[in-house]
C-alpha cells in the first residue's frame, strides 16, 4: 500500500530509494548511481547557432525551439553556451536585450568536454569544479549537451 513520505506518495516496495535506479528505457536491471553514463541523460543533437547571429536572433532560436541552452559555434566549433541566465542578466541590468550585439560578443557560459561514456557523477563533479556546462563530444564533433538541471 502506498505511504506518504516527505510529501511524496511512495510505495515502499517499488519506489524506495536504495542507492540504485530501477529499470527504465535504457536499463533492464537495477544499476547503482556510479554506473550511470552521461549518454543516457544528455540532450542529443543540441541546437547550435553561429557566432555572428545577433543576440535577439539567438533568443528567438531559444524560444522557438523551447530550449534554455543554445550552443554558440564559430567555424563549426563550440565557443560557449548562451543560457537563460545571460538573457535575464541583460533584462534585469539594462532593461533590454542588445539586439545588434553578436553572440560572439556576449558573455557566454564555458563548457567542459566529455565523451558519451563519461560517468554522470564525473561529469557533475567537473561542472561544479570548473563552473561550466557539459558538452558531450563524439569522434570529432559535439553530439549532446547536459546542464545542471
Amino acid at each position: 500500500m502506498p505511504t506518504k513520505a516527505n510529501g511524496y506518495a511512495s510505495n515502499n516496495d517499488d519506489h524506495a530509494y536504495n542507492g540504485s535506479i530501477r529499470s527504465n528505457k535504457y536499463h533492464s536491471r537495477n544499476i547503482g548511481i556510479k554506473e550511470l553514463k552521461i549518454e543516457h541523460y544528455m540532450t542529443k543533437n543540441p541546437i547550435v547557432a553561429h557566432s555572428v547571429v545577433n543576440f535577439s536572433g539567438g533568443v528567438d532560436v531559444m524560444t522557438t525551439n523551447n530550449i534554455s541552452n543554445l550552443v554558440v559555434a564559430e567555424n563549426r566549433k563550440p565557443i560557449g553556451i548562451l543560457t537563460e541566465r545571460e538573457i535575464l542578466h541583460y533584462l534585469t541590468n539594462y532593461k533590454t536585450i542588445p539586439a545588434g550585439r553578436l553572440l560572439k560578443d556576449v558573455v557566454l557560459q564555458p563548457f567542459c568536454k566529455v565523451n558519451s561514456n563519461t560517468m554522470l557523477l564525473e561529469a557533475a563533479k567537473n561542472m561544479i569544479i570548473k563552473k561550466c556546462r557539459v558538452l558531450v563530444f563524439g569522434k570529432a564533433k559535439g553530439v549532446g549537451i547536459r546542464d545542471e538541471d
